[in-house]
């Protein structure tokens, strides 16, 4: 997140709750985090888990006897395809 960036959230959040600006912070990152960057049309979300997390419940640990199972290699060739697809659309924006 660019100060810039970082600048406007709080200012749009904070004006009304001037006494408790700390307590909108991770609300603001959690937003960020959901929103598809320009360069990439990813959001950060996506780009590092490849998932865009409804809320932040989406984001809580599973029981262990509860979670999913996952093809493992599977998944980290759809991360490293993920991965050079933001490369190539980083690059292309440059």
């Amino acid at each position: 997140m660019t100060n810039q960036t970082l600048g406007t959230h709080l200012r749009a959040l904070t004006k009304p709750f001037t006494k408790a600006w700390d307590l909108l912070l991770l609300q603001d990152e959690f937003t960020y985090n959901k929103s598809p960057s320009n360069a990439t049309r990813l959001s950060p979300f996506k780009m590092v888990y490849g998932i865009d997390p409804l809320s932040p419940l989406d984001l809580t640990s599973w029981p262990l006897d509860q979670k999913p199972s996952v093809d493992v290699a599977a998944r980290v060739e759809k991360i490293q395809k993920r991965h050079e697809l933001v490369m190539d659309r980083i690059e292309k924006t440059n």
